[in-house]
């Protein structure tokens, strides 16, 4: 299960992981939304995850069935997908929204006839919808990944004898387990017709954390 938080000590708990090199920051975008509007972002890498077969069948012009194998790759991403949907802009400074990170992995490679493919593990929180206060940050925790790496030294030649063979290498095998959290803080911004719109961009707090300067800030539309 995922966490949701809105408390500013859990800006400053990873402010603090991140000066001390436990955690780093992924990606950093600014989205700038209307309401009843979705936007995605997206860091991700294309692997190859196998081969498509369709057979294409057809008659020639003596009559003769021919029948014809198609292959298409199966290309997949590998990374974070962050979909944010707004929903209602309230007049009294609410954002009603839905924040779906998806984190995919790579942790296993096949051998196959198609060649080398990539399978992947995959991570979806869906936070459904949340209200929140102009300015007030949103903290989704809970996206965990675990995974185990074998590594194998040996010797060249000797470490391939067998029996023998296993005197001169050596296998280590480690467990990693990390998290991906989420920071979102909407604001909302009026453009020159006076409709409301949201921008996400770091409160004060997420500033600072996040290691930004300021915004400046749009000057005010002159009075017709």
């Amino acid at each position: 299960m995922g966490a949701l938080s809105v408390h500013e000590s859990g800006s400053f708990a990873i402010e603090a992981e991140i000066e001390s090199d436990n955690a780093k920051i992924l990606t950093d975008p600014m989205l700038t939304l209307q309401e009843e509007n979705t936007a995605t972002v997206s860091l991700v890498q294309e692997v190859f995850g196998g081969v498509e077969r369709t057979v294409d069948v057809s008659t020639d012009e003596a009559g003769n069935v021919v029948s014809e194998v198609i292959e298409e790759p199966i290309i997949k991403e590998a990374g974070i997908k962050l979909e944010v949907t707004i929903g209602k802009i309230d007049d009294n400074g609410f954002v009603r929204m839905a924040v779906n990170p998806t984190i995919s992995s790579p942790f296993e490679t096949r051998s196959t006839e198609a060649g080398e493919i990539t399978l992947l593990q995959k991570r979806t929180l869906e936070s459904g919808q949340i209200r929140l206060r102009d300015g007030q940050t949103l903290i989704l925790s809970g996206i965990i990944q675990d995974s185990d790496r074998t590594t194998v030294s040996k010797v060249p030649i000797l470490g391939d004898i067998p029996l023998l063979g296993a005197l001169f290498r050596s296998t280590e095998r480690e467990q990693q387990r990390r998290e991906v959290i989420v920071v979102v803080t909407p604001q909302i911004l009026d453009n020159e017709r006076g409709q409301a719109r949201s921008s996400f961009q770091p409160s004060p707090e997420a500033r600072q954390m996040l290691r930004q300067p300021p915004a400046e800030q749009a000057p005010a539309p002159e009075p017709n």
